[in-house]
């Protein structure tokens, strides 16, 4: 929303008194995960959620980044995506097929996606 509204030409202002509730999404944690992983919240998802957040992820960049700020990010999105990948393989294999499945949905997000 925020890539949208900042093409728009809208402003964000800062509100040290807001607050936002999430109660339900790719980051609301079901359980706590023990050791290492706690401080992660992908971590605490079952592999379906995970694979789900995955692929939003990606047709989210699809959907609204602009090609130069994609190269410009690109190191930093691949550094993040390796770190995923490691995780998934070494504690949630059974994420893969699932992400795997659902990757015919970022053709969607490109047919969707506006000039700019």
């Amino acid at each position: 929303m925020a890539w949208r509204a900042a093409r728009r030409g809208w402003r964000a202002y800062y509100t040290p008194r807001a607050v936002a509730y999430h109660a339900r999404g790719g980051t609301a944690r079901t359980e706590k995960t023990p050791g290492f992983m706690s401080g992660y919240a992908l971590a605490s998802l079952p592999d379906t959620l995970k694979a789900k957040v995955l692929v939003n992820r990606w047709m989210t960049i699809i959907k609204n980044d602009r090609p130069l700020d994609f190269l410009l990010n690109l190191p930093f999105i691949l550094l993040y995506d390796i770190k995923v990948w490691a995780y998934l393989a070494l504690f949630a294999p059974g994420a893969i097929p699932l992400f795997l499945r659902d990757l015919k949905l970022l053709s969607l997000a490109w047919r969707r996606r506006k000039t700019f």
